[in-house]
């Protein structure tokens, strides 16, 4: 007799702990590699476990993300509808950037990757020298 009551509280426990995670919302994450990129839609194409996904991306990230880079993708609404790139881990492949340091503050202060004429609407190749 108190066995089954010890045993009829536990499942009454784990009953009640089920519906509870069942209405918690957690987000899932993923890793990938990116395969194209559409810049006008601002979408990527990502191979996640050998499938491929469309993932929405910020246009913050939108000019540091290239094909073959490892991508962290989240599912935000958790049903594979809505995945967004939240950080990119570039490839060998990617772009030099040339950055900026600020020796008295001591840190990185801009990075820039490409040159941008706005009159001509292309990107501007220049090749940075170091004087002694």
């Amino acid at each position: 007799m108190k066995r089954d009551l010890q045993n009829s509280l536990i499942e009454t426990v784990q009953i009640l702990a089920g519906e509870r995670l069942k209405n918690v919302n957690f987000t899932k994450s993923f890793t990938g590699v990116v395969k194209s990129i559409d810049i006008e839609t601002l979408r990527c194409i990502v191979a996640i476990d050998g499938h491929d996904s469309e993932c929405i991306v910020p246009y913050n990230l939108l000019n540091y993300i290239w094909k073959d880079d490892v991508v962290i993708i989240q599912d935000i609404a958790n049903n594979n509808a809505q995945k967004i790139v939240q950080g990119v881990i570039p490839s060998s492949n990617s772009q030099d950037m040339f950055h900026i340091y600020d020796p008295v503050e001591d840190r990185i202060v801009s990075s820039i990757e490409q040159l941008w004429d706005e009159e001509l609407q292309q990107e501007i190749f220049v090749q940075f020298e170091m004087g002694e």
